[in-house]
């Protein structure tokens, strides 16, 4: 905030407005008193070294009695008081004693009002000047003192301009509220008026319309247009009367012409007037009005304001990208800066909207604006996966002294996946460069190409036949699809004979009758846990009511969670009434109610078999044989892919990834989102696969899976293609957990 006053003014209102630093819209503080905490009312003038200040910790502010009545503060004190909390939110009053104002050869004075709680700093400067250069009103011209200098002040301007003083000068009347002899008359009824101070709305040339006399020698005059305001302090003016170009040429008290005039004063010799402007206009000083038509017109205070106006708000906007999933907020800043690059705040919080290239409406992605500091505001524009990639302009309209102004500024959204180069795309590009730099060089290359007897037609013919749905390619892809189909079974002659050995080693150290392949015939029970007590307790959902009903016999765990993977224990104990068993050591997998349980007997004089002892058991049938498991997801993390098939934990085959290290997520991926996407490796241009997983098993030996419809593996067109899962865990952060490779294998039947 700027003011301009008279230096040695006396009785100084002043009123500021001031914000809250709390608050995002940028309201006005209410609410302050001299009693507030911290409160400080600083003055310094722009020659002084040191501020004088006005605290509230040293008891240095008193109240106003009657706001807008100027009263004299106690010495070393100033006033402070709220104006109108309900009305005005924000504004104080401030009155300052008036040696503040009469600093010797100051020509400014800054006060600062700070330290309350949740008060945003203000500052403003009081211009100090014989005529302030800003001055925007006018009252009435009146007083001996007043008048004197005025009529000084304007004869010395006509001094410089034609020599003249007012004697005499009938034709021309320079004056309001002065002396009737001075000349003042109806004739002046139609004069121009000019204002030779103040602001560019002042200088405008105005017509006198009435002139009235009010006593005491004084003169109120009307002119069309009306001033823009009364302001407080005198402007020096002039009146020029309506006249013709005869008339001008003889302006001097005997008639002389203009040419006449020159040649008396050039006689006359230089006067103090002329020697006062020529000292002020040096050869240097008038070196510059040498420049001011070169190129073009002048620039006018108009010109140079559209200038200053169009660079006083910076917009700081950027590339967004679109995530993968979710939704990611990128913060757009404002900075709004004064006429001289100072930062000042707009008269309110800006308003800002957003369009797209084709000038459709996305102002819904964004936030609030908020305001953090003096002329610094952001907002907040969300870009979600689902969003479009597109150009994006943001409208920022600021008003500044009233006068709303539109600034444009534009970004873009582009895709995460495009712009991004991971350690994983590094890794997959020096594979390919290891390849590449194996390559024979271009002159082998060359001899491969033109020599005819290395590939023969029949060669040619075959690697014809061999291409993406040749005639080979063709009867490959039908023997790979009835070989991935083969099932490992019973009644193979290979797991037959797994089985036989198995039931014959087991039998040989833990009698005969409980192991018979896919017989159950030794089963005492089967059940579900209804209530976990700790690892090796663990309480039924049915059994015997007979204490110790089941001792020493096998009990095998089934892990639901984990496609009912088994777990051998030995019960070591069984309480019939409460119908708990106590196994020998904990299971291999963490036991939850809803567990299926199996008891098995153990033939006369022997005990269960221990995990070790089945695993020796299975260890030495599987001596000499060949087993092949078949899995979609292989150790490494590629997938292989048949085209059309179901790939559901039903069937034991879903993709499931499992860490056993446990930790994803810092060892709890609780509440976790699973997030497979597949894209083609050689065209980017088709769209992305994505699939929603789930956790399995979040903590321990954690486990997270994907389930594949045939319309969802249909979509997999072509062979090549790369995949990544991803979890978005319960706190928001973003962990890839899998990047690979699917294979695809096209699918022969419609």
């Amino acid at each position: 905030m700027k003011i301009a006053v008279a230096n040695g003014i006396t009785s100084l209102v002043l009123r500021f407005k001031l914000l809250d630093s709390s608050s995002a819209a940028g309201d006005g503080l209410t609410g302050l008193t001299i009693s507030s905490a911290g409160l400080i009312i600083s003055t310094i003038a722009d020659n002084e070294a040191t501020a004088t200040a006005y605290t509230q910790a040293a008891g240095k502010l008193e109240t106003i009695t009657t706001l807008g009545t100027f009263a004299t503060p106690t010495a070393t004190k100033c006033r402070f008081k709220e104006v109108d909390a309900t009305n005005h939110p924000g504004l104080y009053e401030v009155q300052i004693a008036n040696a503040r104002w009469a600093v010797s050869n100051a020509r400014s004075v800054v006060v600062t009002i700070s330290g309350a709680t949740d008060l945003a700093e203000c500052d403003a400067e009081i211009q100090l000047s014989e005529v302030p250069a800003n001055t925007t009103a006018i009252g009435a011209v009146a007083g001996a003192e007043i008048l004197s200098r005025v009529k000084t002040a304007i004869k010395e301007l006509l001094g410089v301009l034609t020599g003249l003083t007012e004697a005499g000068s009938t034709d021309l009347v320079i004056k309001c509220g002065i002396e009737p002899d001075i000349g003042i008359s109806g004739a002046m009824i139609g004069a121009t008026f000019i204002i030779l101070d103040g602001s560019v709305e002042f200088y405008k040339p105005r017509i006198i319309t009435a002139l009235t006399s009010t006593g005491s020698g004084h003169f109120d005059i009307t002119i069309d247009p009306p001033l823009p305001d009364a302001p407080a302090y005198p402007l020096a003016f002039s009146i020029i009367p309506f006249t013709t170009l005869a008339s001008v040429a003889k302006i001097g008290a005997d008639g002389d012409t203009l040419e006449t005039l020159s040649d008396q004063i050039d006689a006359g010799g230089t006067s103090a007037n002329q020697t006062t402007l020529l000292a002020r206009l040096t050869a240097a000083r008038a070196g510059f009005l040498d420049y001011l038509n070169i190129g073009g017109n002048v620039a006018g205070q108009a010109d140079i304001q559209a200038i200053t106006q169009a660079s006083r708000i910076r917009i700081c906007a950027y590339q967004m990208e679109r995530p993968d999933s979710s939704s990611v907020a990128y913060r757009i800043n404002i900075y709004s800066y004064n006429e001289l690059g100072q930062a000042e705040d707009l008269d309110a919080v800006p308003t800002v909207t957003a369009e797209n290239n084709a000038t459709t409406d996305r102002s819904a992605n964004l936030g609030t604006v908020i305001r953090t500091a003096m002329g610094i505001y952001y907002v907040d524009y969300t870009v979600a996966d689902a969003h479009a990639v597109e150009g994006i302009v943001f409208k920022v309209t600021a008003t500044e002294d009233g006068t709303p102004t539109t600034y444009p500024a534009a970004a873009w959204v582009v895709d995460t996946t495009a712009v991004d180069y991971t350690s994983a795309d590094r890794t997959r590009d020096d594979a390919v460069k290891a390849v590449t730099d194996n390559l024979p060089n271009s002159g082998a290359l060359t001899t491969i190409a033109t020599d005819a007897a290395r590939l023969t037609a029949d060669r040619a013919a075959v690697l014809t036949d061999l291409i993406d749905n040749g005639r080979l390619d063709a009867i490959f892809d039908t023997i790979k699809t009835k070989t991935d189909n083969l099932k490992n079974s019973w009644n193979d002659p290979a797991a037959a004979a797994i089985a036989s050995q198995v039931d014959t080693t087991l039998t040989a150290s833990h009698g005969a009758g409980s192991w018979s392949p896919g017989a159950s015939s030794g089963l005492l029970l089967e059940t579900t846990v209804a209530e976990v007590t700790d690892e090796t307790h663990l309480i039924l959902t049915a059994g015997s009511d007979v204490d110790d009903a089941y001792n020493v016999q096998a009990v095998v765990l089934y892990d639901a969670s984990n496609s009912e993977y088994p777990s051998i224990r030995k019960v070591t104990d069984y309480d019939g009434g409460a119908l708990t068993i106590t196994l020998n050591e904990a299971a291999d997998f963490t036991v939850l109610a809803g567990d299926t349980v199996k008891v098995f007997v153990t033939a006369p004089g022997t005990t269960a078999p221990t995990t070790s002892e089945v695993a020796t058991a299975v260890a030495a049938a599987l001596s000499g044989q060949t087993v092949t498991i078949t899995s979609p997801l292989a150790s490494s993390g590629a997938i292989s892919l048949q085209q059309g098939d179901d790939y559901d934990n039903t069937e034991g085959r879903a993709l499931d990834w499992i860490n056993a290290a446990g930790d994803w997520g810092t060892g709890d991926i609780t509440g976790a989102t699973v997030a497979f996407r597949a894209v083609h490796s050689l065209d980017k241009t088709r769209t992305a696969i994505d699939i929603v997983g789930s956790v399995v098993t979040a903590t321990g030996t954690q486990k997270v899976r994907v389930e594949l419809t045939d319309e969802e593996t249909a979509l997999f067109l072509g062979e090549a293609w790369g995949y990544q899962l991803r979890l978005t865990l319960a706190s928001g952060r973003i962990e890839t957990i899998a990047d690979s490779t699917v294979a695809v294998t096209a699918s022969l039947v419609g």
